[in-house]
């Protein structure tokens, strides 16, 4: 660091890091418990904070899967949510978001309401490759 005693230390954030990765642990111990849907996962680099991304395939299946994981955070966590964004039926336009605190580290769960356009990867000759 360059004298700049307002910023947060490498170890700092490593530890935080740390107590993220830990209750990414607890959180797929809950999902296999569970039968929760897999989704991705990121642990950020600054800050002790996971965000949860549903990709699922269709916004109905979305929507299911971001409701699962809604009802079982907030019941594992013994804790409303601190902000929960819902994603109305139909509605293909916006974004599901929960803001929950669990072990005092906040956990972001996201679901797009729209469609997203994926790449296909393509073989030598152009053909689509099976995924």
């Amino acid at each position: 660091m360059s004298g700049n005693t307002d910023r947060v230390s490498n170890g700092e954030q490593i530890r935080w890091q740390r107590q993220a990765a830990a209750l990414l642990g607890t959180l797929l111990e809950l999902a296999a418990r569970e039968s929760l849907p897999a989704i991705a996962w990121t642990v950020q680099s600054a800050g002790a904070s996971l965000v949860g991304q549903v990709l699922s395939h269709t916004a109905a299946r979305r929507r299911e899967d971001f409701t699962a994981w809604k009802a079982a955070i907030t019941a594992a966590s013994c804790s409303a949510p601190d902000h929960d964004h819902k994603l109305a039926p139909g509605d293909t336009s916006g974004e599901a978001r929960l803001t929950a605190s669990w072990k005092h580290l906040p956990i972001l769960v996201r679901a797009a309401g729209r469609e997203r356009v994926q790449s296909r990867a393509r073989g030598p000759g152009g053909q689509h490759l099976a995924r």
